[in-house]
């Protein structure tokens, strides 16, 4: 039976004062047992802090208020610093009272991802989930019971513990419906569970929220505020004029990341004009982040739809119908809202959106495709230049033709094919 093994180094950089060296082995190697998961120690640790990091008082008082409630979730977009935000908070807390899982693609596997859950839980209770990665080693396979044992040793945890899983995007399509059955038996009095993630997660929040069981911060919480914009600059050593500290909040609308790249910029140069192209924050590095962190992120008729609309100043069904030439705007514009691709609501009706303002100019005219697309066992390169026009991603051209088959926007492949892959790279010209 495979039993996990927990040896401690004293350091720093845990919120306990510890730093865990997590592995995993067999309790009959010996037999040739298959060997447990194995995970790296930095899965089990916080975001180290930044030298500049802002305090977020209000935030962290928000976080405070999710204690006796079932859920907390953190939904923000890439860049808008979720994973800083917890660290602070967990750094702040009394020490040995959080723990701390990182999820990443591996974590799809859910038997992976509930023996990572149980070992985190393991700074708080050396013993927690004893039974319930028993019956992972056993079983090979999540059930009721693991879920029911997990809830039941929560409930002698520390009172006021709390159990972060940042990242959980990575891993909530396969353990979504496993979260949602421990959510609804989580002792909410003891512990606190806390989800960081990029999209909504599908685990009834509607319903949480309506019992008040539900604390949530969302971009709108996370987007710094004109005096967090200041103190920021000011942990990196600069300094503006109001007025232009007011232009970068306002082209930055608060998105943290923007405003790091900037203070980057600023305190790298006392040269007038390329301080100036740092206030613009429309710079090469926003782009190749957005491309790396959001565009590579997604399938690629979302951000095909990104690339082709965001010549638009505000995006309607319509108006997207008729930029796009696709019927199902309405479902793309709402998955895109859904997943915090930093598309703005114009109206509570949620009729009329538009991008945030970095990303137009990161999806624009200097955003180009490459696509090495494999179908029918023919490979062909595609190359997509974006125009001025209102038509970017349709006026793309064909670059190196090797065959009759090609890569291909919905319903227009001349070929029947029964299996394609595709690898695409983003790149700004």
């Amino acid at each position: 039976m495979l039993r996990p093994k927990i040896t401690t180094e004293s350091g720093s950089g845990y919120p306990g004062g510890e730093d865990l060296q997590h592995r995993y082995v067999s309790g009959n190697a010996e037999h040739g047992a298959a060997p447990g998961p194995r995970f790296a120690p930095a899965k089990f640790r916080p975001t180290m802090l930044p030298t500049t990091l802002v305090t977020r008082s209000a935030l962290h008082d928000q976080l405070n208020s999710g204690a006796g409630k079932r859920l907390t979730v953190v939904i923000g977009s890439a860049g808008a610093g979720k994973s800083v935000l917890l660290s602070s908070w967990a750094a702040a807390r009394p020490p040995g009272h959080t723990s701390w899982l990182c999820c990443d693609r591996a974590d799809t596997d859910r038997v992976r991802f509930w023996t990572g859950f149980i070992e985190a839980a393991r700074v708080l209770a050396p013993a927690f989930g004893t039974d319930a990665a028993d019956l992972l080693a056993m079983d090979r396979a999540m059930s009721a019971d693991v879920t029911a044992s997990i809830a039941n040793d929560a409930a002698d945890l520390p009172a006021g513990s709390a159990v972060i899983v940042d990242d959980f995007h990575a891993a909530a399509g396969a353990v979504s419906r496993d979260v949602t059955d421990l959510v609804e038996c989580w002792p909410a009095g003891t512990a606190q569970l806390v989800l960081a993630t990029r999209v909504d997660p599908p685990l009834r929040l509607h319903r949480l929220r309506m019992a008040g069981e539900l604390c949530e911060l969302r971009d709108r919480d996370l987007y710094f505020s004109l005096r967090e914009c200041r103190d920021l600059l000011a942990n990196f050593g600069v300094q503006v004029a109001e007025g232009d500290l007011t232009l970068l909040h306002q082209r930055s609308e608060g998105w943290a990341a923007a405003l790091q790249m900037a203070a980057l910029s600023l305190r790298a140069t006392a040269d007038p004009v390329r301080a100036v192209q740092a206030l613009d924050v429309r710079s090469q590095a926003i782009t190749g982040y957005f491309i790396d962190e959001v565009l590579e992120q997604q399938p690629t008729e979302v951000a095909e739809f990104m690339l082709d609309t965001s010549v638009l100043g505000e995006l309607t069904v319509g108006a997207c119908e008729a930029v796009t030439g696709q019927q199902d705007a309405a479902a793309l514009l709402h998955r895109i809202h859904a997943a915090n691709l930093f598309l703005v609501p114009l109206d509570d009706e949620r009729t009329s959106y538009r991008y945030h303002h970095l990303v137009r100019p990161s999806c624009g005219p200097g955003t180009r495709r490459v696509s090495r697309s494999f179908s029918c066992g023919r490979a062909n390169g595609w190359r997509a230049v974006a125009t001025s026009g209102v038509r970017p991603a349709t006026s793309w051209r064909r670059s190196r033709p090797t065959g009759r088959s090609r890569c291909c926007r919905t319903g227009s492949c001349p070929t029947t094919c029964t299996t394609r892959s595709s690898r695409r790279r983003w790149t700004s010209a």
